[in-house]
């Protein structure tokens, strides 16, 4: 079961709740976790995402950044307990399907690229710049 809800935590954020073996998992990224992604899949999240809307992305990319939303996730709730790997990823994937997790992922990264701070009475488009 994947839920699309999201906490009330403001920020460069992006979460999703998945529910797998009993358990429920959140998935979270913040700029951090994007950028480690990135380290370990070798590739800008920008370009995982351009994959998927050209049919190349896999399912091990998917898997790997399942993995890190979790453990993010795990770490920022401090839940006690150790690292999820990737046989917590993969029995997550195994349970709930790669479109299922694929969304959930993609709309969790969606969430931290689109971020913009916005001021009371301040266009969003506008957000964060200052004219000198």
């Amino acid at each position: 079961m994947t839920q699309n809800e999201r906490t009330s935590r403001s920020g460069a954020r992006g979460e999703r709740i998945l529910e797998a073996g009993g358990r429920r998992y959140t998935v979270l990224f913040t700029n951090r976790a994007l950028a480690e992604a990135e380290r370990v899949c070798d590739r800008p999240i920008i370009g995982i995402l351009t994959s998927a809307q050209g049919g190349e992305l896999s399912i091990s990319t998917v898997a790997r950044v399942l993995q890190i939303g979790i453990e993010y996730g795990r770490r920022d709730a401090h839940e006690a307990g150790p690292q999820l790997t990737m046989d917590d990823a993969w029995r997550i994937m195994d349970e709930l399907g790669f479109p299922a997790v694929t969304q959930a992922v993609f709309m969790a990264i969606a969430d931290v690229l689109g971020y913009k701070q916005a001021e009371e009475g301040e266009n969003s488009a506008d957000a964060g710049v200052r004219p000198q």
